[in-house]
């Protein structure tokens, strides 16, 4: 597996520096930076706020850590209770209020 791996990236690098374009590291991070990019400047309507979490569910631990959310109201309408609400979980790296402004909920959000 590693052979082939080894071989592919010879492959692309002997393609990129023939076609003198970027290799292909930095045409990934551009794409992963476009991704992520916001799509409008009203970081204003972003709030981060803090929830007690309990750090161990299944366990007498009664300890608790501050997780972080934020809140995009942007798109927001008053119809009797019957608006939509989007959860982005983040995972395990850093949040960003940025990504409050952008991705495919985003996309969603706006069109509801």
């Amino acid at each position: 597996m590693w052979r082939s791996l080894a071989l592919l990236g010879l492959f692309l690098g002997a393609v990129s520096a023939e076609t003198q374009e970027k290799p292909f590291y930095v045409k990934l991070s551009e794409l992963k930076q476009s991704i992520h990019a916001p799509i409008g400047t009203d970081h204003e309507r972003t709030v981060t706020r803090f929830y007690n979490q309990t750090l161990d569910h299944f366990s007498e631990d009664t300890r608790t850590w501050k997780q972080k959310y934020d809140i995009n109201d942007e798109f927001f309408k008053k119809t009797g209770g019957n608006a939509p609400v989007f959860l982005k979980i983040g995972g395990e790296g850093p949040a960003s209020s940025l990504s409050m402004k952008s991705g495919a909920w985003y996309g969603y959000a706006r069109e509801v």
